[in-house]
């Protein structure tokens, strides 16, 4: 893998820079120039993933002026083929595009896998510790132990810890905080478990504020629904309501039209009959005039002909009554007369009846029935003498008088009866019945017209009966102008209230129809006023919002962000363990062998032939064989200058074996702080025959290096 360039825009502080690389890149700036920069440019294209949420990071790597996140660029060829990664960590996007063969991938872990595949190394923490030589680091080595423990460092890609025991044992105790509490419960657990049971709950509660917000949701859709609804059930009410006003402004209409059309019939009622009966008076009273006698003068004589008619009858009256008397008194003394003698016999026959008896008794009783029955006797001859003298005698003086005054009578009736009959030829007429018959002719129209005049008069409510015509005539144009009046108001409610809503006419059935749809709008109205108010109260006192959720989920994905990079570093860990382990038992022959292969190669050129051989012990003790002294010597023994020399080929050396020869990049930030100008040229040339396999970035801000770029 060769880098071959690198932008970088908003990063630390860089705007916009571009830097590109050859096999061997020796770039040259001062101290804060941003040297640094470049190689965490390189570090964030290769290990961070633009949708980290990580704030140290951003923290780190913000810019200067501006609070834009930045964009990372980094362009490579592998295995004869142009890549170039991309991190927009404004969009939180990754892209590795393969330039050759126009391939994209945009998969956050597929990118990962490839980046670890050209690599060669699963994770910026080893990159670090075996690909990035440091020449400060290197200044430091200035004793046997210092040198063990770098040597340890790399070993295990620590760089933080002693040999390589200490290492081991400080990874699994790393390890084990990591992993506290995780296979067993524990009163104080790792982060790994406080994580995991920070995502269970966050999980937990994101789930209970979606369903609280799915629920916010749909309290807003049924507010929104029911708000829907109820503006088409409000409007329809509207419509239904409207229709029935309209409906009953038409059967009001036609009410009124059809009081309207019964007070026309009835004024047209009347002034027919007014008219009419105005006709029949007028007729009438021409009837009266075309009489051929004088009507007044037949009035005048009919209360004469009145007068006389009843002197008649008083006569006749009084003849009757004279006749009856006389006829009565003859009548009457004849059966008085008759009566008396059979009473007069009775009261005779009585009182011989009664001496006979009375005789009888004093024979046999002695003396004193004699005294009571002469008594008797003396009481019956007494009566028989009162009535006797009582009986009515014929009194033939009293007749004579009765029927004188009856001839009287006659006499003056016949004198009356003349003078009705001298009348009646005086008045032209030839008989009573005429009379009568001329007297009915009169009366029946006189009567018809009274009849005739006060039915007018009470139809027309005059006041007086005078000028009744006049009247009449005043009345049938008052009429006729209430009758135009009606039946222009007929035509206005014809034009307004029922032509106008003709349309709104419907049958009952319809009508309850209507009516029964309204009161279920009605009661649907209701309902729907109710679920707004239901969920306009729930969405008023729900606490959640998108913007929580997005909280939470954020949190929860830097959470499980985190939890990743603790689960990536508790591998590593373990990877790395585990290599130490191996490499505890294995790797005094593997470096032995690499020391062989590298350091030897290397060393006399270096040392200026002072040391010709190296090897390592089982606890990482370097040593090297002096051809001077022909003796294997420690390195407490060696000078800064050839400890440097020799830690940069270890370093290389084991970097080449943990990238399996994948011939990654070596970077080296001011490698030569120690050596001397023979040094630095030996080593320059040493590393431009490393350059030729693996890629040397050499960042320095010594100006007497054959400087490739400057960065001002």
């Amino acid at each position: 893998m060769k880098f071959t360039s690198l932008h970088l825009q908003n990063f630390k502080r860089f705007a916009n820079f571009t830097v590109k690389f050859n096999s061997l890149e020796i770039i040259y700036g001062e101290n804060e120039k941003g040297k640094s920069t470049i190689i965490a440019g390189i570090l964030s294209a290769l290990f961070v993933d633009a949708s980290t949420n990580s704030k140290v990071f951003f923290e780190k790597v913000k810019h200067w002026k501006n609070e834009m996140k930045p964009i990372v660029e980094l362009e490579f060829e592998y295995e004869e083929k142009k890549y170039k990664l991309s991190r927009d960590y404004n969009q939180k996007a990754s892209k590795l595009t393969n330039l050759t063969d126009n391939i994209e991938e945009s998969s956050a872990d597929q990118i990962k896998k490839k980046i670890d595949t050209f690599l060669g190394i699963q994770n910026d923490f080893i990159y670090r510790a075996v690909g990035i030589l440091n020449g400060h680091e290197m200044s430091n080595l200035d004793d046997v132990a210092k040198i063990n423990d770098a040597l340890s460092k790399i070993a295990s890609g620590n760089k933080d810890e002693g040999d390589i025991n200490k290492v081991i044992l400080n990874i699994s105790n790393e390890i084990n905080d990591l992993t506290r509490g995780v296979s067993r419960a524990s009163n104080n657990p790792g982060p790994i478990r406080q994580l995991e049971e920070k995502i269970a709950k966050l999980d937990s509660d994101i789930d209970i504020s979606k369903s609280q917000f799915q629920k916010y949701i749909e309290s807003i859709k049924i507010k929104d629904e029911s708000s829907l609804r109820l503006d088409k059930v409000k409007e329809r009410i509207e419509v239904l309501a409207k229709s029935l006003e309209n409906n009953s402004i038409l059967e009001a209409g036609k009410q009124k039209l059809f009081e309207n059309e019964n007070l026309v019939k009835v004024i047209q009622k009347e002034i027919s009959e007014v008219s009419l009966l105005k006709q029949q008076f007028a007729e009438l009273e021409r009837d009266l005039k075309s009489i051929d006698f004088d009507i007044d003068t037949f009035k005048r004589n009919e209360l004469e002909i009145a007068s006389i008619k009843e002197k008649i009858e008083i006569t006749k009256n009084d003849i009757t009554d004279l006749e009856s008397k006389l006829n009565s008194k003859k009548t009457y003394f004849e059966e008085s007369s008759r009566f008396k003698q059979k009473e007069n016999k009775l009261i005779l026959l009585t009182g011989y009846s009664f001496t006979i008896i009375v005789s009888i008794f004093l024979i046999i009783l002695k003396w004193w029935p004699l005294l009571i029955g002469s008594i008797i006797s003396i009481l019956i001859l007494l009566t028989y003498q009162f009535l006797n003298k009582r009986t009515p005698k014929l009194d033939k003086g009293s007749l004579y008088d009765l029927e004188d005054k009856i001839s009287d009578k006659k006499n003056n009736l016949k004198q009356q009866e003349v003078n009705l009959k001298d009348l009646f030829r005086e008045m032209g007429i030839s008989s009573e019945n005429e009379f009568y018959e001329r007297k009915i002719q009169i009366e029946s129209k006189e009567e018809n017209i009274y009849q005739i005049s006060n039915f007018l008069n009470n139809k027309i409510q005059a006041s007086s009966s005078e000028n009744l015509v006049q009247n009449v005539e005043s009345y049938l144009v008052e009429k006729k102008s209430e009758l135009d009046n009606l039946l222009l108001k007929k035509r206005e409610i014809e034009i307004s209230e029922v032509e106008k809503y003709r349309d709104y006419e419907f049958s009952s059935e319809r009508r309850v129809e209507i009516d029964t749809e309204l009161d279920n709008l009605y009661d649907e109205k209701a309902k729907l006023e109710e679920q707004k108010v239901i969920a306009k109260t729930r969405i008023n006192d729900s606490e959640i919002n998108q913007e929580k959720i997005n909280l939470l989920e954020e949190e929860l994905l830097y959470s499980k962000e985190i939890y990743e990079k603790y689960r990536e570093k508790l591998r590593s860990l373990e990877l790395v363990r585990f290599y130490l382990d191996k490499a505890k038992k294995n790797t005094s022959k593997t470096l032995s062998t690499l020391l062989k292969l590298e350091i030897d190669k290397y060393l006399p050129r270096i040392t200026n032939n002072q040391y010709t051989e190296s090897r390592l012990d089982d606890e990482f003790n370097l040593q090297v064989f002096s051809i001077i002294k022909q003796d294997w010597l420690t390195t407490d023994v060696l000078s800064v200058g050839a400890i440097g020399q020799i830690f940069m080929l270890l370093k290389i050396a084991y970097f080449k074996m943990l990238t399996n020869e994948k011939q990654s990049p070596i970077i080296m930030d001011d490698p030569f702080i120690t050596f001397d100008d023979t040094r630095k040229r030996e080593s320059l040339n040493i590393l431009k025959e490393i350059s030729e396999s693996n890629q040397v970035l050499i960042f320095t801000c010594d100006k007497s290096l054959p400087i490739t770029q400057n960065i001002v």
